[in-house]
């Protein structure tokens, strides 16, 4: 829908992408944040036992988990605006990283590893669309 509203009018997509990516934040702070709080009950609940590295895992996950899905509409308006060389160099850089990142800190730290390197590799691309982001906007 917004593809279509962008080849008619690209201010009011715009907007409304604008619209998106904020009430995304916002209901994915809530909601992550919620979901922290409770993480050691939720795992109780489905484990049985709240296993301290598991909370540790999945609230690691989570601050990853809220980077990419803050970032989802940035990304797809360089795709809808025809910057599809942004999106894929952001996106292969953060592979190339990730891949990198997950290799050595997974060697090192086991599964704290590899749940850095997944944050690290969001903020990557959230901070590179931010700026890509920007720049486009001058």
């Amino acid at each position: 829908q917004v593809t279509t509203v962008y080849k008619e009018n690209k201010m009011k997509a715009t907007r409304m992408l604008r619209t998106l990516q904020t009430m995304t934040t916002v209901y994915f702070f809530m909601i992550i944040t919620i979901i922290w709080l409770l993480a050691e009950w939720i795992i109780q609940l489905f484990a049985g036992v709240a296993f301290t590295e598991s909370v540790i895992a999945t609230k690691g996950l989570l601050i990853a988990v809220f980077f990419v899905g803050i970032n989802a509409f940035r990304m797809q308006y360089f795709v809808i605006t025809g910057n599809d060389k942004i999106f894929a160099k952001i996106n292969i850089s953060a592979s190339l990283i990730g891949l990198a990142l997950t290799t050595v800190l997974t060697w090192l730290y086991s599964y704290k590893g590899a749940i850095a390197a997944f944050i690290a590799v969001a903020i990557f691309a959230f901070g590179a669309s931010v700026i890509k982001w920007r720049q486009e906007k001058r």
